[in-house]
């Protein structure tokens, strides 16, 4: 029988064994048969949701296969009880939906109900996979398979959603040909708006004239003019009083903000001060905004070519390029209301990375709860799996990114180097591994799904602590940026700290613990912190 354009079938492994090793055997044996099995590393326990667990597998899954210990069936007759729901579902699916695989089962009896699924026999009393009931069960996979219209096994590889996850693997694929992009002929030049430097000076003394007309006296210092704003620098300067010549309090400038933009005639936003400086700063927006290219930045001295991965993020007040090494500074936390430029910033970064490095270099694990933000990738050669959208495939990528890292600091030890870095300089073209960037596109989403936040929060912010010096790094964004999203613990882990802008205070302080955030002007305007510094810099 010839299937066309036929997708593999999906076969789902979960356990209720304390034997994991033995289920681990039977789904590594899956996996090299290149079947399209996924691994739920989780045991199911007495007490659980069999029934929310049970019945996700069969809606998410062609066949369910579900290995039980002696003592699972046994110990108060749970797999009776638990499952019972469970059961009522698999009978509305077509035969070979569920198979009940025994892991060291002897002398127990069984529940009627349960031989109802299909048993397979597949274990000897010492944990060993039966030749003989394993080829029966690929002949009932295969039944069901021809049910369903669908492949057994997978022609193409790169179909299967987690195949790379697989524990202790170290091997990428063999390097081939790969010639990096010219970055001119990719990228768009940056465009400039004109400067009319007349009318700049002219509006910083309208500004100075209109804090003076309401008592609050300052000499104008400096003007910056960025890309998107310009900045007028005020001194605050002292005013006679009854009591004799008192400075102008900072205090003061905070609540005149309305007042001024009145008496102005157009929008401001006031920084009383400036972060890290003694001036009162004035952001006034340009008429025309210019657009920053990466091209201009690439170009740059601050792009430091003999790096592999270096991050462009903008540029600064002044007009200053703000370029890191994502070596020297692991990690990045993203956070910003939405429209405030987070998805395309991600975007610059992810193209940014992918310009610089071949796809032996670098590899994306991309997660996407919503589904379209990453989907332009989809088809990319750097991309280490299909992109994640499912609470289970994401706990499934992060476990395997925690065992791969494990394995890689092994093998530093047995070569005597100490970080990623180290190793490809002194291994072998073809031993070589590779920068691993795991993506996540808006954390709430991921929280507010997960039935168990707290066990996810904790994984990944194991994998940015554990990882980092392994060469695999975690990019987070979030548009829900409060203090019971942004974590301490994911802080902690974070080199790198970016806030667009918020719509409080409070969630500024949440991510760069400075508040300024809620005063940015959006569309790509942030607040960029690092471990190197105090004070964030406006990007």
């Amino acid at each position: 029988m010839t299937i066309t354009n036929a997708r593999p079938i999906r076969v789902f492994l979960c356990h209720a064994s304390n034997d994991k090793p033995s289920v681990r055997r039977l789904y590594k044996k899956l996996k090299e048969d290149n079947i399209n099995v996924w691994f739920d590393e989780e045991t199911l326990l007495p007490g659980q949701d069999w029934d929310a667990e049970i019945q996700k597998a069969v809606r998410l899954s062609d066949v369910v296969i579900i290995c039980l210990s002696n003592k699972s069936v046994t110990k108060e007759g749970y797999v009776q009880k638990e499952i019972k729901i469970a059961l009522d579902v698999s009978d509305e699916k077509p035969e070979g939906t569920i198979f009940i695989v025994p892991v060291r089962l002897e002398d127990c009896n069984v529940p009627e109900r349960i031989k109802r699924w299909q048993w397979m026999n597949l274990y000897s009393s010492m944990g060993e996979i039966s030749n003989i009931e394993y080829k029966k069960l690929l002949s009932a996979l295969e039944m069901r398979s021809l049910q369903l219209g669908m492949l057994l096994f997978n022609a193409n590889k790169k179909e299967i959603n987690n195949h790379k996850f697989e524990p202790n693997s170290l091997a990428i694929t063999p390097p081939r040909a790969w010639i990096l992009p010219d970055a001119p002929k990719i990228l768009y030049p940056s465009v400039f708006a004109p400067v009319d430097e007349d009318a700049i000076r002219y509006r910083g003394k309208v500004i100075q004239q209109a804090f003076v007309a309401l008592n609050l006296p300052v000499d104008l210092r400096e003007i910056d003019f960025g890309p998107r704003f310009t900045r007028y620098g005020f001194e605050p300067l002292y005013r006679e009083t009854e009591d004799g010549r008192v400075k102008v309090r900072i205090s003061e400038f905070e609540s005149i903000t309305d007042d001024l933009a009145l008496s102005l005639g157009f929008s401001i936003v006031v920084h009383a001060p400036v972060l890290g400086r003694n001036l009162i700063g004035v952001d006034v927006k340009n008429t025309q905004a210019s657009i920053i290219s990466m091209l201009e930045i690439f170009n740059s001295k601050e792009f430091d070519v003999k790096k592999q991965f270096n991050l462009i993020l903008g540029k600064d007040v002044i007009g200053y390029p703000i370029v890191i090494d994502l070596l020297l500074l692991p990690n990045m936390l993203i956070g910003g209301r939405s429209f405030s430029g987070k998805s395309t910033f991600i975007d610059s970064l992810i193209s940014c990375l992918m310009i610089q490095n071949s796809p032996n270099d670098l590899q994306f694990v991309l997660v996407d709860k919503r589904k379209v933000e990453y989907i332009v990738y989809r088809d990319s050669p750097h991309l280490l799996s299909p992109i994640l959208t499912l609470d289970y495939e994401i706990i499934d990528a992060i476990n395997w990114l925690l065992r791969e890292a494990e394995d890689r600091q092994k093998l530093f030890g047995r070569v005597g180097v100490r970080t990623f870095n180290e190793y490809n300089s002194v291994a072998e073209f073809n031993e070589r591994i590779p920068f691993i960037v795991l993506v996540i596109d808006e954390l709430f989403d991921l929280f507010a799904e997960n039935s168990n936040r707290e066990k996810m929060e904790v994984l990944i912010a194991r994998l940015m602590g554990f990882a980092r010096i392994s060469g695999i790094q975690v990019l987070i964004s979030t548009r829900h940026s409060s203090s019971e999203i942004v974590t301490a613990r994911l802080k902690a882990n974070s080199s790198n700290r970016i806030a667009f802008a918020t719509l409080s205070s409070d969630e500024s302080m949440a991510i760069v613990d400075q508040p300024g955030a809620e005063k940015l002007l959006g569309t790509g305007d942030m607040l960029y912190l690092n471990v190197t510094k105090v004070i964030p810099k406006r990007v």
